[in-house]
């Protein structure tokens, strides 16, 4: 039954296909980086797994969209969290419904229809935040070309305390540690401010 739900996703939404399992890969790696146990990390997969499984009941057309989003059309795209929530309850245990509730949350509570910040955010919805996001900025959207991954660094760094855990993106930096301008610019400002 998983399977075909997430065929289902796949097929209404052009730009799911990779992204759920690059999403995985970046958030089971990270929360590696982290420290997180075996049972957290089991969370997390499920988690990342299911995170937008909600998309198969947003509308194709506004999610395959070429141009910008109007703010009602983003309303209606944001809803999947919850038609995740809902479709996964079933499915998984509590702590994996709370990573799903709360994987477009941002750090500082500024979210849409946010309702926790900071460490209330539980860490798996945290660490897919930024798996999330570093995925769908590094990859092409019907609306928009894909940014360099040097450039998706500097985003992370700057959204770090924002939207970011600072601690979530202190840690992802320093495991994309390589020689690249960007990220070492970002890993000297971590230095700078002892994180």
């Amino acid at each position: 039954m998983m399977r075909r739900i997430l065929n289902k996703k796949l097929s209404n939404d052009g730009c799911t296909v990779g992204h759920t399992q690059r999403v995985i890969e970046i958030s089971l790696s990270l929360g590696k980086e982290i420290g997180l146990s075996p049972d957290e990390l089991e969370d997390l997969y499920w988690g990342a797994m299911l995170h937008d499984i909600g998309k198969i009941a947003v509308n194709p057309e506004i999610l395959n969209k070429p141009g910008a989003l109007t703010l009602e059309e983003y309303r209606h795209i944001m809803t999947h969290s919850i038609l995740s929530l809902n479709i996964a309850k079933n499915m998984v245990n509590e702590r994996v419904l709370e990573i799903i509730s709360h994987h477009h949350d941002y750090y500082d509570g500024r979210g849409l229809n946010q309702t926790i910040a900071g460490e209330e955010i539980p860490l798996g919805a945290r660490i897919l935040a930024l798996a999330d996001a570093f995925d769908a900025m590094t990859s092409d959207r019907p609306y928009r070309a894909a940014m360099s991954d040097e450039k998706a660094f500097v985003e992370i760094r700057r959204c770090r305390g924002t939207q970011f855990d600072p601690g979530v993106a202190s840690a992802f930096l320093k495991m994309h540690l390589l020689p690249r301008p960007a990220l070492q610019y970002a890993m000297a400002d971590l230095k700078e401010n002892g994180r």
